[in-house]
């Protein structure tokens, strides 16, 4: 099991969808950045917001990180995530593309 030190924005970012205004997220992402979760892809600013307010917020949820790896401008970092979702537990890989002023480009969400 790997632990790698994680760059300054995911860390934000996993501390800011556990909060309660998952909105905030946004603002960690890189203009023009995408988001890939549950084989739905979400570009730009808008579409970001809309997956944070919808299917980012549909259930309540607490997460566990179980490995993570870094190499370069990828991070990937695994995730147990447990709540009132039908089946109540997944282990989630969430792959992390930063730009070069370490911003979210991409994020990648995969059961």
């Amino acid at each position: 099991m790997t632990h790698d030190s994680l760059p300054p924005v995911v860390e934000q970012y996993f501390v800011q969808m556990d909060g309660d205004d998952k909105l905030g997220v946004a603002d960690l992402f890189a203009p023009g950045a995408y988001v890939i979760d549950n084989g739905t892809t979400y570009r730009g600013d808008g579409e970001i917001r809309g997956w944070l307010s919808g299917e980012a917020s549909e259930f309540t949820t607490t997460s566990r990180r179980l490995m993570s790896e870094s190499a370069g401008s990828s991070v990937m970092v695994v995730l147990r995530v447990e709540g009132d979702f039908p089946g109540g537990v997944v282990d989630l890989t969430i792959d992390f593309l930063l730009d070069s002023a370490e911003r979210i480009r991409g994020l990648t969400i995969t059961a």
